[in-house]
C-alpha cells in the first residue's frame, strides 16, 4: 500500500476516533421539552442544521423510541437526564441494531434502573464511557494490524496504482468483516436477553 494511501487512512482514523462523547456532566439536570432534546442531541454528536445527513435526532424518531418502548414517555412532554442518556445509547446502537434489538437491549435497563436514586443510568452510561479511551485504543490497534496484512496483499500486481486500490479494497473488506463478525455476536448475546424467541423456530426446523 502506497505510504500516502496509509497516510490518508490514519489521519481518517485519528479524526474519527477523536470525536467526542457526550459526558455525563453536559447532561443538561434540568427537564427539556422535545425541541431542547433534540439541539442537545444534535449539537454534541454532529448532526444539526448544518449537517448534511440532516439531525442525528428527529421528534419522529423519539417519538417512535417511546411508542416501542425503547424509552418511558416524558412527564408532561418533558425528558429528564435519564431519558437524554438513553437517547445516546440508542444513537449508537441504531448504526447497526433493529428497534426490536435494542428493545431487548434497553427494556431490562429501564426497568430496572430508570430514576433509580441509589444507581440509575446516569451511573450505567458514566461506568460504560469511562472505558472509551481503552476502546479507542484496541481500534486503533486493530486498524494498524489489518493495515499490516492487507499491504501484503495482491504482492503479483506490477501496476502500482491497480496494486494499492486492491489493497485498499483488502483492508475495505477486512474491516467489514470485523464489523460482520461482531454483529453476529452481538445478536446471539441480545438473544440471550429474550430466552424462548428462537425456540417456536427451532421446533419447526426439528419437526415438532
Amino acid at each position: 500500500m502506497k505510504a500516502e494511501t496509509e497516510a490518508y487512512i490514519r489521519s481518517l482514523l485519528e479524526q474519527t476516533v477523536s470525536q467526542e462523547h457526550i459526558t455525563p456532566e453536559q447532561v443538561p439536570a434540568i427537564d427539556l421539552y422535545m425541541d431542547q432534546v433534540t439541539s442537545f442531541i444534535d449539537s454534541h454528536l454532529g448532526g444539526g442544521e448544518h449537517s448534511e445527513q440532516g439531525p442525528v435526532l428527529t421528534k419522529t424518531m423519539i417519538n417512535n423510541y417511546a411508542k416501542n418502548k425503547l424509552i418511558p414517555p416524558p412527564d408532561k412532554k418533558k425528558y429528564n437526564s435519564e431519558h437524554i442518556f438513553l437517547l445516546i445509547f440508542i444513537y449508537y446502537f441504531k448504526k447497526h441494531l433493529s428497534i426490536g434489538e435494542i428493545q431487548a437491549l434497553m427494556s431490562p435497563l429501564t426497568e430496572r434502573y430508570f430514576d433509580q436514586p441509589d444507581f440509575s443510568l446516569k451511573d450505567i452510561y458514566s461506568e460504560v464511557f469511562a472505558r472509551k479511551e481503552a476502546i479507542l485504543d484496541g481500534v486503533c490497534d486493530d486498524v494498524a494490524r489489518l493495515m499490516e496484512q492487507s499491504s501484503h496483499t495482491f504482492s503479483g500486481r506490477e501496476d502500482a496504482d491497480e496494486q494499492d486500490s486492491l489493497q485498499l479494497f483488502a483492508l475495505i473488506h477486512a474491516l467489514e468483516y470485523d464489523i460482520y463478525v461482531k454483529k453476529q455476536l452481538i445478536q446471539s448475546l441480545i438473544d440471550t436477553l429474550t430466552p424462548g424467541t428462537e425456540e417456536p423456530e427451532k421446533k419447526k426446523k426439528e419437526g415438532k
